[in-house]
């Protein structure tokens, strides 16, 4: 959205569909993934 309301950029067909394949391959694989398990905490170093 950002790209074609301040760049004027419109995606191909081509680049639209690489992105449904990317965002349905995440949700698949979030799907699949151990429901049991805690949720990965990311971005934390410890200190």
């Amino acid at each position: 959205m950002v790209g074609v309301v301040v760049l004027t950029q419109v995606p191909t067909p081509a680049e639209l569909a690489g992105v449904v394949l990317v965002v349905a391959g995440v949700a698949l694989h979030r799907q699949a993934a151990d429901p049991e398990a805690p949720p990965a905490r990311r971005g934390t170093s410890g200190a």
